[in-house]
């Protein structure tokens, strides 16, 4: 099957995971450095990101400079309509506070892009939710119901609340326990576990913390959601959250998710290429035939002819395929929209692969073809050692 029509672009992957990856940094600000928190490094970070390729598009907000650590995070939540901006559009206010109901949207748009199911809530058990759109008050009653963001007494949501750093890693976190349950979980005293473990590391103002709160700022550290403010030692606890830091803390999250672009995206971790397809609603795609080759880097630019298509320079790398033509037995996309492929490290240079979509038979046509190019460093580059651990 096709999926992308043509003249589709090519999204160019110069970084081993995603370009997002340079541009998040510690989420207490602009000026935080990116230090390691007491105990260690984080371990518990993602192989791959949801902001690739057409994610990572200049969305245009007037007020998001063009050297905001945010914006590669901005532009991601863009991307999946989570977040459409201030006023008109055109701004987006990266340095005011998230307040309580515009959190249950993010939140909430966040799910349904990763496929995250909340159910739907009752909110006839809040007085104060007067004057807010319909969406934020479904919001606020599926992400009440579903135990991610509850109100802060039986009767009060208090929607007009700013968020603070302590409660939006509670919020991140217990999303990830409704989004993967094998990652994160919730024990029988309310601590937020990684991988059925209690994170370890910490923070040093966080000690004064309720337990859920503590084990939060852990499980969010474990994560690679946050990396600490200032010096990375400090954790900031009672600051308000940006929304500039918003964009930061869910896009670190969705990380964990199967949230991915439009159209064919494709990463790797230096060992195996993971291709993935989704529709125009950011579903996945399934039985997508996939077409891959690759060429060295240093001649990549004789793999494709001036005319678009695949010369026989490149390499196949994907059984099922003769160069750049899909074969019958040629891999395609899961029930998940992803397909993974290995094989793609190992070599002593470094090199480029083409992942593409098409129907069996196809010959590759970069006019033609929705495709995605990865840059893979040989693995004993500087560059493949640094992504060993890929994350933020």
């Amino acid at each position: 099957m096709g999926c992308g029509g043509a003249r589709q672009r090519v999204w160019v992957a110069v970084a081993v995971v995603a370009a997002v990856v340079g541009s998040l940094l510690a989420v207490g600000g602009p000026a935080a450095a990116q230090g390691e928190s007491v105990g260690g490094g984080p371990d518990a970070l993602p192989q791959f990101s949801a902001c690739v390729g057409p994610a990572l598009e200049d969305r245009g907000f007037a007020d998001v400079e063009v050297g905001s650590v945010f914006r590669s995070a901005i532009d991601c939540l863009a991307h999946y309509r989570i977040t459409i901006g201030t006023g008109d559009g055109t701004m987006f206010a990266p340095e005011q506070p998230v307040l309580r109901w515009q959190m249950a949207l993010f939140l909430r748009r966040a799910a349904r892009v990763a496929g995250v199911g909340l159910g739907a809530g009752d909110v006839s058990v809040f007085g104060d939710l007067g004057g807010l759109s319909p969406e934020a008050v479904g919001a606020i009653g599926d992400l009440s119901a579903a135990g991610v963001m509850p109100g802060v007494s039986e009767r009060e949501f208090e929607p007009h609340l700013p968020v603070l750093r302590r409660d939006m890693v509670v919020l991140v976190v217990r999303w990830l326990a409704l989004a993967d349950p094998e990652l994160v979980q919730i024990d029988g005293e309310g601590r937020l576990l990684v991988g059925g473990e209690a994170p370890v590391d910490g923070f040093v103002d966080v000690e004064a913390e309720s337990v859920l709160h503590r084990s939060s700022i852990a499980a969010a550290f474990e994560l690679g959601v946050t990396r600490g403010s200032g010096d990375g030692l400090a954790f900031s606890p009672g600051r308000e959250v940006s929304r500039g830091q918003m964009a930061a803390f869910i896009t670190r999250m969705l990380a964990h998710s199967n949230a991915r672009p439009r159209g064919l995206t494709a990463q790797t971790d230096g060992h195996r290429l993971v291709v993935s397809v989704r529709g125009e609603g950011f579903e996945p795609v399934p039985d997508a035939q996939v077409g891959v080759f690759w060429a060295p880097a240093d001649a990549q630019g004789s793999a494709i002819g001036a005319d678009g298509e695949c010369t026989p320079q490149a390499a196949a790398l994907a059984r099922g395929q003769s160069y750049c033509s899909i074969g019958s037995s040629a891999p395609s996309t899961g029930a998940d929209g992803n397909v993974d492929i290995s094989g793609v490290g190992g070599r002593d240079e470094d090199i480029v692969v083409w992942a593409w979509t098409g129907d069996v038979g196809d010959t590759f046509d970069a006019d033609e073809h929705d495709h995605h190019r990865v840059r893979i460093p040989a693995t004993d580059s500087d560059e493949a050692a640094a992504h060993d651990s890929p994350g933020t």
